[in-house]
């Protein structure tokens, strides 16, 4: 998010995403607050990253109950797909 390809962008970190974060603040935004050492920046991206992982956990125990577990891991991780060897 420091990096200067931020600095006029105005999308959200993430468009699929409905965090507080994500629906309020451009990247752009966010990249200011870094590069400032604003606490807010920190703030914002804790409220993204705990989001992430509350919905992921919740995707992750609605396919535990449908016996859809490997589904969902092989769709979840197709969006990570250089980062991520399966």
């Amino acid at each position: 998010i420091r990096n200067s390809a931020f600095t006029e962008d105005l999308r959200p970190l993430d468009a699929k995403c409905g965090c507080y974060t994500c629906t309020n603040f451009t990247r752009a935004y966010l990249r200011h607050l870094f590069n400032s050492q604003e606490m807010l920046g920190l703030t914002l991206l804790s409220l993204h990253n705990l989001y992430f992982f509350l919905e992921m956990m919740r995707k992750i125990r609605k396919a535990i109950k449908q016996d859809k577990f490997q589904d969902f891991k092989k769709d979840f991780f197709s969006g990570y797909n250089n980062w991520v060897k399966l």
